[in-house]
């Protein structure tokens, strides 16, 4: 599900009003649109580098942005997060 160096998420994922998404691998109960299948690319393409560019479907539509992992430290969770931004309009 690459395309161009840019990991495509299948799933349709929630952003807060600020643009940021968090994606929470480790709990049990994902919110509705997030898929196993993405949480599993991500995992593969941050592997290296600890970030990945992503397209992203949201209620708001396409957006786009750089998600970074955030391993698990005392109370927080390990998790996948970022600022997203609508594409520039040619």
């Amino acid at each position: 599900m690459l395309g161009s160096g840019v990991l495509i998420l299948n799933g349709i994922y929630h952003v807060q009003p600020n643009k940021k998404l968090t994606i929470l691998p480790e709990i049990k109960a994902q919110p509705k649109g997030t898929l196993e299948s993405d949480i599993t690319a991500l995992r593969v393409a941050c592997e290296i580098s600890g970030r990945c560019d992503v397209q992203v479907m949201t209620q708001h539509g396409m957006m786009l942005g750089t998600l970074v992992e955030r391993k698990p430290l005392q109370l927080r969770l390990w998790q996948f997060e970022g600022y997203l931004a609508f594409p520039a309009k040619a």
